[in-house]
């Protein structure tokens, strides 16, 4: 009988980042230290995983692919429906990085703008 493999070891980290970023290279700079010092600190595959809300997301998974790390693109919305919180010329950008994505997942189960901020089910807005 042969010797078991050993499974892969594998590490994930997340981000969620704010939109608006006032020094975009400084955030940037900020996340590649951050993604270096984690990979240095065990070893393994690296697996990315944020959305691609222009900002914070963008730059995480910007930084990530450009280090080879994998990255997994986390949608709230079916793409159809997420667009709409874009420009043409922005969502070109977004689907262009998620054309890069290892994985694209949509997170919702309901697939409805309306229960995306709230994890209970609440509509945003009254009925």
């Amino acid at each position: 009988m042969s010797e078991p493999t050993p499974l892969p070891l594998f590490h994930v980290v997340g981000f969620s980042g704010h939109r608006q970023i006032d020094r975009p290279v400084e955030a940037a700079a900020a996340i590649r230290r951050a993604l270096e010092a984690l990979k240095a600190d065990g070893s393994g595959e690296w697996i990315a995983l944020s959305s691609v809300a222009l900002g914070g997301d963008t730059l995480f998974a910007e930084q990530a692919l450009s280090m080879g790390i994998t990255w997994h693109a986390l949608l709230p919305l079916p793409a159809a429906e997420f667009r709409l919180d874009f420009s043409a010329s922005d969502w070109g950008a977004a689907e262009a990085l998620i054309s890069k994505s290892e994985h694209v997942r949509v997170i919702t189960e309901n697939g409805s703008r309306e229960f995306v901020s709230h994890g209970d089910k609440r509509p945003l807005a009254p009925e």
